[in-house]
């Protein structure tokens, strides 16, 4: 038997910014301070805080990079025929000595430090055991695990510490290979120690006690290799059923040693372009985690804290958790398994590789080995990344690819994330070369844009298109994945600031709260966040509903369902940095059209005129492992909280695991005389279960010749002072103005975030983002009596968003109307819309410029105008100064 001396607890600690420690025998003296174990240092405060407070990212208050020294009397029982090994489950670069003698470094950053320190040990007695731990140079990147944009570079050990003693034999290294095609498991193991032949006993028992026949084989010192026929009474695991086994494995004789681990039968096939998981086509719809933790500014390791965060990311549809260039500890792949999560460690590279097995390549190639090596086992690991975004190195990694998949042939293998390679079971990326894009949104620096940036909003774009001319060359059996979709950012909720008592500290948020205060609109925080927050969700809907759509495609990767401080800050989440919450949507709501089965509106706008025809097919995206009857379809379409219409298809219909349309409906819309805000809920039935999506129109009557008024409408600046010198009610649409001041119109928010895009637009050729969240809208200002509304961007906005822009209003204290939602590394006051007494009049200022955009929507805004204009409700409280009034449109 095995013995386990757990060495959690106190240390003799101390840090060694100078790294001098191993020229002082630091090892062999007695260390000043103390540190509990697990932990980091900034979780307890043992280095100095630094002065820094970031902008762009959380500050660690007490980051320390460098050397620091732990150092513990353990003692031990005799150990004379015994192999001893030390485990540091998590930990940095690490240097073990044991009274002096130093042991082999390790620096796997993503794997359990396991030190064989046999031959450092013996007789029964005290050992001084002396660890140092380094966070700095290390020799491969540590990417997602030591950025200070995401995980923080911590220095310190976690989960589990200890020392565990095997008697004469032990067994390493057990690879589980289930097969579901056959029942049997083919069972691979180490078997080590000093007795030549040896008895071993392998046991499978199920997760309600369930013991299948044990069998007893005999195997010589070295490579065990047995299957294990279970016959045909087993369950499979998947993210619907979480049935799993648990393999025991005994040698016999009088020092007996026992190993457990558990395993799933889960099979993964691409076949035809899709992916299949247990015989059914699967749709994987992920989210991009960097293990990011601001409380305790490193990752948890045990399971209970893993389920919470698995389940929450359930609750909004989420299935799989790609690790952007890291792998999570041992206890998030037993949660996985336990609630039905995938999970896709990435190895931590990203950027251009050679072909040359250098010394760091191969650093890297080894530190997968050890993660297929120490979680390979787990159902819930279902796909291998050899790096993030990876440039060259065709030839190498086509090697290393090969090799993983005969090391873990359940367990399918991508290249990097931003393409494809002969051995790469799937295409992940964002296109497929000019104009074939499967995302819906890019970055400014990135030379393109997707629909939602550059097309009127519909519903129903598909990448189909774009992704089956690829199915002409040799990658045409792989499946499709988008990565990195959405990147909505939202305006910062400062009420967060709060939450963060902990490790990590918001002076990010901090900074951007004290610039909005600065600017005088601190009482426009929440409707910022609000507005921005309500519009970017609107885009993830219409992004992912695309994905969904799209028959070729086999999943996303969201870039993130919590707000990621890291890379410039971007609150890009529907949860916050500590997976609650934000208010924005419910989960229920969410999984409307995120969720193993969707129903999806399928029309190709979303603005209409009065009796025109409204044509809306259904379709299912079924992704629940089964078949699913349909027992009818109905559709509703509300004004307020009035039903007007009702539509009903009730021929029976299946939809088998994939896409399916199951009916069509053809409307003439009724006849309204003023604009309105029509709801659709479409109801799907399927025997006592109703799946429902919602969708929302606006329906406008035909032009209309405005009643002669006395308002005057300009476009030139000396005109409209003329007039307010007069008395008058001037119209301006503004046509010159000083263009620093001016920021063009664009329906969509910024994606990420604004320093991510001006950071990486450093070319002339690259354009800078437009920086903006969205409107916030005071929708119930009586300018809206004949305009239907909501506080926040929709798409009856888009037409008159894309044809103009925001004056800046620094300095000019207006509220205005519309505004456009500035980022806050700016924080500029922004009127789209504003009114104000000036001179002897009263001015309405529009930098859309209605009268001359060809729209239904602009036109129906430019009478509302009129309207305002020409009522009592037409008094504008706050003053303009001509002189600033010139200085904002003299060119």
């Amino acid at each position: 038997m095995n013995r386990i001396i757990d060495l959690s607890g106190e240390w003799r600690f101390c840090l060694d910014p100078d790294k001098c420690g191993i020229d002082s025998f630091y090892y062999a003296g007695i260390l000043p301070g103390t540190m509990k174990l697990p932990g980091t240092v900034s979780a307890q405060n043992l280095s100095d805080e630094i002065a820094e407070r970031y902008a762009d990212r959380l500050t660690d208050p007490h980051l320390y990079e460098g050397w620091a020294w732990l150092q513990r009397t353990v003692k031990l029982p005799d150990t004379h025929n015994c192999s001893v090994f030390l485990t540091l489950e998590r930990t940095r670069k690490s240097t073990v000595f044991i009274n002096g003698q130093e042991i082999e470094p390790n620096t796997s950053l993503n794997t359990p430090h396991v030190i064989n320190i046999t031959a450092f040990v013996g007789d029964a007695g005290e050992y001084d055991f002396c660890i140092l731990l380094d966070n700095t140079d290390y020799p491969f990147p540590g990417r997602s695990l030591t950025s200070p944009g995401s995980q923080t570079n911590w220095l310190g050990i976690l989960g589990n510490i200890n020392i565990t003693v095997h008697y004469k034999t032990f067994i390493d290294n057990i690879v589980v290979t289930p097969f579901a095609e056959s029942g049997d498991v083919r069972v691979a193991a180490d078997i080590c120690g000093e007795r030549e032949e040896l008895d071993v006993t392998l046991a499978v028992t199920d997760d309600v006690g369930y013991r299948f026949p044990p069998i007893k084989v005999k195997t010589s010192r070295g490579k065990l290799t047995v299957n294990y026929p279970l016959g045909k009474n087993f369950k499979p695991w998947d993210e619907f059923a979480h049935k799993l086994y648990e393999l025991t494995i005994t040698v016999d004789g009088e020092f007996p040693d026992r190993y457990n681990t558990s395993f799933g039968f889960r099979d993964i096939k691409t076949e035809n372009g899709k992916l299949c998981i247990n015989g059914e086509q699967s749709f994987w719809r992920g989210k991009i985690d960097s293990l990011v933790f601001p409380l305790t500014g490193a990752f948890p390791t045990d399971v209970l804290s893993w389920v919470k965060i698995f389940k929450t990311a359930k609750l909004y549809g989420i299935n799989l958790y790609k690790f952007k260039a890291c792998c999570p500890p041992e206890a998030a792949f037993f949660a996985a398994d336990t609630i039905g999560m995938y999970l896709v460690p990435e190895m931590p590279f990203s950027g251009h590789i050679s072909d040359e097995l250098t010394p760091e390549n191969a650093l890297i190639i080894e530190e997968g080995r050890r993660i297929l090596r120490s979680f390979g086992n787990h159902p819930s690991f279902v796909m291998l990344s050899l790096g993030d975004k990876i440039y060259g190195g065709n030839e190498l990694l086509e090697k290393v690819t090969a090799e993983f998949k005969s090391l873990r042939p359940k367990i399918i293998f991508v290249s990097g994330y931003n393409g494809s390679r002969i051995n790469d079971d799937f295409f992940v990326g964002t296109d497929f070369g000019e104009g074939r894009y499967i995302k819906g949104s890019f970055a400014a620096f990135e030379n393109r844009a997707g629909f939602i940036q550059t097309d009127p909003p519909c519903s129903d774009y598909n990448y189909d298109k774009a992704i089956s001319p690829f199915g002409a060359d040799e990658f045409d059996v792989k499946p499709v994945i988008s990565n990195e979709i959405g990147q909505y950012a939202m305006y910062p909720d400062y009420s967060e600031i709060q939450k963060f008592t902990g490790v990590l500290k918001p002076s990010n948020l901090e900074q951007f709260k004290a610039r909005l205060e600065s600017a005088g609109m601190a009482d426009r925080a929440k409707k910022y966040f609000e507005c921005s927050g309500r519009f970017a969700v609107s885009l993830y809907k219409a992004e992912i509903e695309t994905a969904l759509r799209s028959e070729n495609l086999s999943g996303f990767n969201l870039f993130d369902l919590q707000d990621y401080h890291g890379g410039g800050t971007s609150t890009v989440g529907i949860l916050n940095a500590f997976t609650e919450n934000k208010g924005i949507i419910t989960d229920a709501a969410w999984r409307q059209f995120c969720s193993e089965f969707v129903v999806l509106g399928v029309f190709r706008k979303f603005v209409f005129v009065s009796e025109e025809r409204f044509n809306m097919g259904v379709k299912i995206a079924n992704f629940s492992g089964k078949t699913i009857p349909i027992d009818k379809t109905v559709l509703h379409i509300h004004k307020g909280n009035e039903s007007i219409l009702s539509y009903e298809d009730i021929t029976y219909k299946t939809a088998e695991c994939g896409r399916k349309d199951i009916a069509n409906f053809e409307i003439k819309l009724p006849f309204f005389d003023e604009a309105k805000l029509l709801r659709i809920d479409i109801e799907v039935y399927s025997q006592k279960q109703i799946f429902t999506n919602s969708y929302e129109i606006y329906v406008y009557p035909e032009k209309r010749a405005h009643a002669v008024s006395k308002i005057v409408i300009t476009r030139h600046l000396g005109e409209a002072v003329e007039h307010l010198e007069r008395g008058e009610k001037v119209l301006f649409f503004p046509s010159k103005f000083p263009p620093e001041k001016f920021i063009r119109g664009e329906y969509c928010t910024d994606i990420r975030n604004f320093k991510y895009g001006i950071g990486s637009s450093p070319k002339p050729d690259k354009p800078i983002p437009t920086g903006t969240l969205g409107l916030c809208i005071d929708d119930s200002h009586p300018i809206f009596k004949k305009f239907p509304t909501k506080s926040f961007t929709a798409p009856q906005w888009y037409d008159i968003i894309t044809a103009s822009g925001s004056i800046v209003l620094d300095g000019i204290d207006i509220e205005p109307i519309v505004s456009m939602i500035d980022n806050p590394y700016r924080s500029h006051n922004l009127g789209m819309i504003f009114e104000a007494k000036a001179l002897n009049g009263k001015l309405l200022v529009s930098m859309c410029p209605l009268d001359r955009i060809e729209s239904i929507p602009a036109h129906s805004l430019l009478s509302a105008i009129k309207d305002y204009m020409d009522s009592k409700d037409f008094f504008p409280e706050i003053e303009i100064e001509e002189k600033k009034l010139r200085l904002l449109f003299m060119k």
